[in-house]
């Protein structure tokens, strides 16, 4: 395994399953002319946009937050925002206004693995709570050398935990502190590879030769294989990036191997799409048959690579086909390259947590990583084990300083040089070997040489669904895989233009972002569809996710724009696939006061467009609801309504086209509209002189669908006796601009109950309880939309209509 720390830009943030931009970038000059949308936008764009003053750095700022909070409940790509961001973008336009411009990188918003330290607001942690709060006294080399480009640091991707070197049992993309990260071209899909928050966020990566860019203060695996390179949208971007990041730097002696006499070839010009032009290209057909016994789903992607070699070969190239990696079968049945790894961590580590500032689970070595990780009860031990670290703590016993570790190198460089990769490209004279890129790094590592790998193809619609041991798909219609394009140390710049040339004759990211536009909708509705809708659905829902600063911090979300004075909220949401019982096929059904909520027969005289006719609304419809709860509680003293809200589902929801939302959309957060507290205040705010009367209040939400029948993302609702509102419930703060309220989020809790009622007519309305004053946790239930697995791909988008009804009883 080649252990690597990326770099990746953000407006590959947009690259998710047909999304792109959050909404159109507020644009400062009077031309108006459009902001480009995020999924597509390059650094040359924008590079464009803001020295036209379309729009600005903090404009950009803005976009990719907004973007970020959108996508993140769903992805976990990103840790965390830099509370920086808008301050540092501000100092940038005002250069810009003022004649300095630094670079291409000026201005142009970044994001960073959450391992490569940074002395200012934001964490590293590798994805452990063991360094959660830790310090270190100054930026990486690598954050430097990106702010002295004029960089702006947005935030911190999420990653496979250590760089995905602790368990043998884990998930590619999960961490502790991030949670897991899933791919963004199919529902639950397995990121696969260790920077999984930034490749969710791009598409192509540029792994550097071992050396060309320092890894000062960047969390370690090992010194002799970890490597630090950009992931982006497209090949320019990463040679942009990577000219900012390269150089010799006193702080890692392994940068003082870069040849060229300290001046770096410029790897932005190597984009030159005649490239492929006379290159010797090598294709080890020995290596590709070993991987294809070792790796299932190989073969399809080996057909895709066959034609990239036509394309190569029709661009000028020269194809050696057959070159030979003579060392790969031992290799590849070898362990040297973890036992240097293990060999180095030991070490490596001890190194790195010597350097923080601030320590404050005062950990200095692996031993105490361990003890951290096992006790802790955020790290998910022992269900995600901490093997690898055992094995190179109590089985290898032996690190870097040991005499055995020289025996166990030299195999390993010998492996990825004259018996592998840098040997065939020396005995025929290759400019780059080419391989699919799943299983090629290993090749690369070795010889600590470099390795760019683009997009190729995608997983074709009828291909069956693979799925790793914990559930998530790795294989499945829509999902990319790339080539990898590998050369000698220090060949950056050759392998640049090689990829260029590529990517520009092919596109193949802008066929896999339109198919996967295509795709999502069938893939919802189609792949995932089960055989027949009987008893219960299972789908995903978005609960809170448990920091233990909960224990002693409000929960809060900000409601208005901040300005970047703090962050928008300090909560962070998880996805859980729960299971939907169908209330209508119940033997025996609980009634509305056991489990909290019940249909009930409504006929509303108002057409569907006439809701949205507020004075309408609030004239017929709000008096028809009064009736129905009259009917319902005719004891009750008095009965008034407080609002209502009215939500369309756009064709595209829950993907993006670009569009700013006109509506309210379904929401997929689990939770309750009030707490005990918030809502005795509403209402007294609102019924003063009932609720000065009435002492016992009933909180209601009554939800109806509009466009029926309502399948189309309905309601999912929890049985309250399943609830442990003690546990399972945590008050949030709502804070807007002139008010603050209060509602209720929930944890996942498996003993929770769930029920949704099939084909809502539209005369049927849902009625539940938001709070009971009755109870001191106000037993309101916990609710959420869903996407209906079942519902008719070609029925029309959801349209309901909420109202809350605040009941007032002696």
């Amino acid at each position: 395994m080649k252990l690597q720390s990326w770099v990746a830009i953000v407006p590959c943030v947009g690259l998710l399953v047909g999304f792109a931009t959050a909404r159109p970038v507020a644009l400062c000059s009077p031309t108006h002319q459009s902001y480009p949308a995020l999924i597509n936008a390059t650094i040359d764009s924008l590079i464009e946009g803001l020295q036209s003053h379309q729009f600005s750095s903090v404009d950009l700022v803005e976009a990719y937050m907004t973007r970020i909070l959108e996508v993140n409940d769903i992805l976990h790509a990103v840790t965390e925002i830099n509370p920086d961001a808008l301050r540092i973008a501000a100092e940038l336009d005002a250069e810009r206004i003022g004649g300095r411009i630094r670079g291409p990188l000026h201005g142009i918003p970044i994001l960073i693995k959450n391992n490569i330290a940074t002395n200012d607001g934001m964490n590293t942690t590798a994805g452990s709570y063991a360094l959660l709060g830790s310090t270190v006294k100054a930026d990486s080399t690598i954050a430097r050398k990106l702010r002295e480009a004029g960089a702006i640091i947005l935030g911190k991707t999420n990653l496979s935990q250590w760089a995905f070197y602790r368990s043998s049992n884990s998930t590619s993309g999960w961490s502790a502190l991030g949670g897991q990260t899933y791919g963004a071209y199919y529902p639950n899909q397995d990121p696969n590879g260790s920077s999984s928050g930034s490749a969710v966020a791009a598409s192509l990566g540029l792994a550097a030769a071992v050396g060309l860019t320092s890894r000062n203060l960047v969390i370690p695996i090992s010194e002799h294989l970890d490597t630090i390179g950009p992931i982006a949208t497209n090949v320019k971007d990463a040679a942009i990036l990577l000219q900012a990041i390269a150089g010799i730097d006193t702080e890692d002696n392994y940068t003082s191997a870069i040849p060229y006499g300290g001046v770096l070839p410029n790897y932005i010009a190597a984009c030159n799409l005649s490239a492929l032009s006379g290159a010797r290209i090598g294709v080890p057909r020995n290596a590709m048959a070993l991987r294809a016994t070792q790796i299932s789903t190989y073969l399809p992607q080996v057909e895709i690579f066959e034609k990239a070699i036509s394309i190569m070969r029709e661009a000028g190239a020269i194809i050696i086909d057959g070159t030979q990696f003579t060392s790969a079968a031992e290799l590849l049945n070898s362990t040297v390259e973890l036992e240097v790894t293990n060999a180095d961590f030991i070490v490596d580590v001890s190194k790195y947590l010597a350097q923080l500032d601030k320590n404050p689970e005062n950990v200095t070595s692996l031993e105490d990583l361990r003890r951290f990780t096992q006790q802790s009860p955020f790290e998910d031990y022992p269900d995600r084990d901490t093997k690898i670290w055992d094995d190179a703590l109590y089985v290898q016993g032996w690190n870097n300083t040991d005499p055995r570790f020289w025996d166990a190198y030299l195999d390993f460089l010998y492996y990825g040089g004259e018996g592998g990769l840098l040997g065939a490209i020396e005995r025929d004279e290759l400019d780059a070997v080419i391989m699919p890129a799943n299983g090629s790094p290993v090749f690369a590592a070795g010889g600590g040489a470099p390795v760019v790998s683009v997009p190729l193809g995608f997983y074709a619609a009828n291909t069956s669904v693979v799925k790793n041991d914990r559930g998530m798909p790795f294989v499945a219609p829509g999902i990319p895989f790339g080539v990898s394009f590998m050369g000698a140390k220090f060949s950056e710049a050759k392998l640049i233009g090689l990829a260029y040339a590529f990517e520009q004759r092919t596109r193949v990211r802008d066929r896999v972002t339109m198919e996967s536009m295509n795709l999502s909708r069938a893939i919802h509705h189609e792949t995932l569809k089960p055989d027949k809708a009987e008893n219960a659905i299972e789908a995903e829902v978005a609960y809170l996710q448990y920091d233990p600063a909960h224990e002693t911090e409000k929960l809060y979300t900000m409601n208005y724009d901040t300005e970047g004075k703090f962050p928008m909220t300090n909560t962070k949401n998880e996805l859980k696939t729960i299971s939907i019982n169908n209330f209508r096929n119940m033997v025996s059904a609980p009634s509305f006061d056991t489990c909290g909520f019940a249909t009930k027969a409504m006929q509303s005289s108002l057409k569907m467009a006439e809701f949205d006719d507020s004075a309408k609304v609030e004239s017929i419809f709000y008096t028809e609801v009064k009736d129905l709860v009259r009917e319902m509680y005719p004891g009750a003293g008095f009965i008034g309504v407080l609002e209502h809200q009215i939500r369309k589902r756009t064709p595209q929801f829950p993907y993006h086209t670009g569009e700013q939302y006109r509506n309210l959309l379904p929401t997929t957060l689990v939770h309750i509209d009030f707490t005990h507290d918030s809502a005795t205040k509403t209402g007294r705010a609102a019924f003063k002189e009932a609720a000065d009367r009435h002492p016992h209040l009933l909180a209601l939400n009554l939800w109806k669908s509009l466009q029926g029948p309502g399948d189309d993302w309905p309601l999912a609702l929890c049985d309250v006796r399943t609830v442990d509102y003690e546990k399972d419930i945590v008050s949030q703060d709502l804070v807007f601009a002139d008010r603050l309220n209060e509602n209720s989020r929930v944890y996942y809790n498996k003993k929770q109950a769930w029920y949704y009622y099939p084909n809502l007519r539209d005369d049927e309305i849902i009625v539940f309880q938001q709070m009971d004053s009755r109870f001191p946790s106000g037993k309101g239930v916990p609710h959420s939309g869903f996407m209906n697995p079942f519902a008719d791909q070609d029925a029309a988008p959801r349209v309901s209509i909420e109202i809350r009804v605040f009941v007032y009883f002696e």
